[in-house]
């Protein structure tokens, strides 16, 4: 890895945030030092995602097709997805749902800490997912403590993990880091509205819904900085106010579902241009008799 930063014409990764912290000590894994110096052949592109897969117009999985225009319908899979996970069938709670592997890297300590909370003050909580055991069993302890509310389905389950998104109202996705977080841009299309830390790729895809950025219609989610129980408490808890406010909730979900992450928008093209700068560029000469590289 080293050797291929060190003698690279171009260093990718997969957001413009994430290339600036694997620049700083706390994600550069020791190879910083060597990034800071080749920061001018350094950058960031954000994944892209198909749209002909996470759709929620297209998608066979879920129990109604609907669209940013027909979003109404999205009530019927939140319904189908309670009854499903044998949560209380209510429109009237929000619907959390977490769909990151429980591993250290996806804050399921901090989630699991703030989910007593979340829970008395009237949210529903769905996790389709597989990690580590012992966080496994603090979530399976906690469905058990909060039936109705709490749901734990364990293991890897495409076809659920789309009707989650379907039905869900909010996106539980916090990271201590995150190269591009691809969960939150499928999210957005389905009109649920990503939480998320505000870090990588995630800081690229999601606006927070702060008084301007909803003003000015540009809001698709709500983030925070510090991976701490507060933080995401309080962050959820924005969320849950603006929520309780349906036409503004309407506006936000409006704005995140209009959200175009496809390759063909930016992505694609971005790597060609990419591509076609190095494909032009001169040859750098090597130490005498080594010839020439690229």
């Amino acid at each position: 890895m080293k050797a291929g930063i060190a003698l690279a014409d171009a260093i990718t990764t997969v957001s413009p945030t994430y290339a600036r912290e694997i620049m700083t000590p706390d994600h550069g894994c020791g190879l910083d030092g060597l990034l800071r110096e080749r920061a001018g052949c350094a950058a960031g592109i954000m994944n892209g995602v198909d749209y002909r897969i996470w759709d929620p117009g297209l998608d066979p999985h879920i129990a109604r097709n609907y669209t940013a225009l027909t979003a109404g319908f999205k009530a019927l899979n939140k319904r189908a997805v309670q009854s499903e996970l044998g949560l209380e069938v209510v429109d009237g709670k929000p619907l959390l749902a977490f769909t990151s592997r429980p591993v250290p890297q996806k804050m399921p300590d901090v989630v699991l800490d703030a989910l007593p909370a979340l829970g008395e003050e009237g949210m529903q909580f769905a996790l389709v997912a597989e990690g580590e055991s012992h966080f496994q069993r603090r979530f399976r302890e906690l469905a058990e403590s909060f039936p109705g509310s709490v749901a734990v389905r364990l293991g890897y389950d495409e076809v659920q993990a789309h009707r989650l998104l379907a039905g869900a109202d909010i996106l539980l996705h916090p990271s201590r880091f995150e190269p591009c977080g691809l969960v939150p841009i499928y999210a957005m299309r389905y009109g649920t509205i990503p939480v998320v830390r505000n870090c990588g790729g995630m800081a690229d895809s999601v606006t927070d819904a702060s008084a301007s950025a909803l003003q000015q219609g540009m809001a698709t989610g709500f983030s925070f900085k510090a991976a701490e129980v507060s933080d995401l408490l309080v962050t959820v808890r924005r969320a849950h106010a603006l929520y309780r406010k349906p036409i503004a909730w309407h506006r936000l979900r409006q704005t995140a579902t209009q959200q175009d992450f496809s390759w063909r928008s930016r992505s694609a093209q971005a790597y060609a241009d990419l591509y076609r700068s190095l494909a032009n560029m001169p040859l750098r000469a090597q130490a005498p008799g080594n010839g020439a590289h690229r």
